[in-house]
């Protein structure tokens, strides 16, 4: 099977490109300049005779100006490329909870949640999702809160940030402390994508382990696991980032995947 991976050295990226088996194409300009999403011409030749595109790259930042002409622009372009090539080549996307209107306490969300993304990053990914859903192969992955050794901090993760924090040692600013999460191991999600290849229709999916976990336990762990303590400013405390819980229901019956790493071990690891 010939495989392009988009964002090929990215945190998922690297880390799924280990585990898979085939032709693969990397596809990054931290690689090469040339490679971005608005390169059609190079997305073509790279495209050629490619079964599978794992989709992968993208802008995080909500603030930065080139956010909707990767996101959006750049997930059109290499529909298009797909196109002028008469492929019938299979895109595997990696979207986002960010999609999701925020969740009150007690909700669990399926992948027929109430839509209504809270940043510009949740906006693009969303039309990016729209996009690709005009082709019935496509699968789109809805990944909650990704973490794993190798995420850099100021990633807008935040086991990354706070991993980072407590070895610095640098004042850990604390603005939800009762807000939870859903914290998805990385291994939990190359073991998805992978087998999004097995299956022959698409669809939406969401990555997620159907564990809350809230701010101040996740203190708690990185501290038991360092054995270190944060510096705590507690001073711009706020509220409305929810509580996310989300429902794997439809990955397991489908893609026959469940989570295999809990938020203790992911954090040993």
């Amino acid at each position: 099977m010939n495989i392009l991976v988009t964002g090929a050295t990215g945190f998922i990226g690297s880390a799924l490109i280990k585990k898979l088996n085939g032709n693969i194409v990397k596809y990054d300009r931290n690689n090469n300049p040339d490679e971005t999403l608005n390169n059609i011409d190079l997305l073509k030749i790279k495209l050629r005779n490619i079964d599978v595109v794992y989709h992968l790259a993208g802008i995080s930042n909500p603030n930065s100006p080139d956010l909707y002409d990767v996101n959006v622009v750049g997930t059109r372009n290499i529909i298009a490329a797909i196109k002028e090539l008469k492929q019938n080549t299979k895109i595997i996307f990696s979207s986002t909870f960010g999609v999701y209107k925020v969740p009150n306490k007690g909700d669990l969300i399926d992948e027929n949640y109430f839509i209504d993304p809270r940043s510009e990053y949740g906006k693009s990914k969303l039309e990016a999702e729209k996009l690709l859903l005009k082709n019935k192969k496509n699968i789109i992955l809805r990944l909650s809160n990704v973490y794993g050794p190798g995420m850099s901090a100021g990633k807008h993760s935040v086991v990354a940030n706070f991993v980072g924090s407590i070895i610095s040692q640098k004042v850990a600013s604390i603005y939800e402390k009762d807000a939870t999460r859903d914290f998805i191991y990385i291994d939990d999600v190359v073991d998805a994508l992978i087998k999004s290849l097995e299956i022959k229709n698409g669809g939406i999916f969401n990555i997620c382990t159907s564990e809350e976990t809230s701010i101040l336990s996740l203190i708690r762990i990185i501290e038991e696991k360092s054995n270190k303590k944060f510096i705590l400013d507690f001073t711009n405390t706020s509220t409305g980032s929810g509580y996310w819980k989300g429902n794997f229901t439809k990955a397991k019956k489908i893609l026959k995947w469940k989570p295999s790493v809990n938020i203790d071990d992911g954090m040993s690891k």
